[in-house]
């Protein structure tokens, strides 16, 4: 195999590591190892004996597929926060917590949101506090029964992996 040959044999490798990452569900990856899983890829296709001195057009090829896949991860994500934004939960969110508002768009815009209901008087009044697993003191909504907190839950999707008494 020339060099020629191993540059397109790679190219085309981290190209679909790139399609291959494109179709992750995005639950739990952060954009930085979604790269890493990128460079991972990229840098293993190269045939061991090009690796120090593959051409820079090589390079170029893998930071233009890099580029195209962080617009194609940001749109998603976007897109999804975009969604979650137009529900009834986010404009009733916004308007009791505009200060927590992104933050809580950042947690219940990905593909599964698992949370639990906590029964406490932590407001003065004994309330169902909805909280996610990724942050546990990061209440999502508050509601008087247990039946209007699993009703949100169950139209935003939420899945309730544990309560408390």
């Amino acid at each position: 195999m020339n060099r020629e040959e191993a540059l397109n044999i790679a190219c085309a490798n981290a190209r679909g590591a790139m399609e291959a990452i494109g179709q992750l569900n995005y639950e739990g990856y952060t954009e930085e190892e979604i790269f890493d899983i990128f460079a991972d890829n990229a840098i293993t296709s190269v045939p061991s004996e090009w690796k120090d001195n593959v051409s820079g057009a090589y390079w170029e090829e893998i930071d233009r597929i890099k580029a195209a896949t962080k617009r194609r991860v940001g749109a998603k994500m976007k897109t999804d926060i975009e969604l979650v934004a137009q529900s009834k939960w986010a404009k009733e969110f916004k308007v009791e917590n505009s200060t927590d508002y992104e933050r809580a768009l950042e947690l219940v815009s990905r593909d599964t949101v698992e949370v639990k209901l906590v029964h406490t008087d932590e407001t003065g009044e004994w309330v169902w506090a909805i909280c996610s697993i990724e942050e546990p003191e990061f209440w999502l909504d508050a509601c008087r029964t247990k039946g209007k907190a699993l009703s949100v839950c169950k139209e935003m999707g939420w899945k309730v992996v544990g309560n408390t008494k």
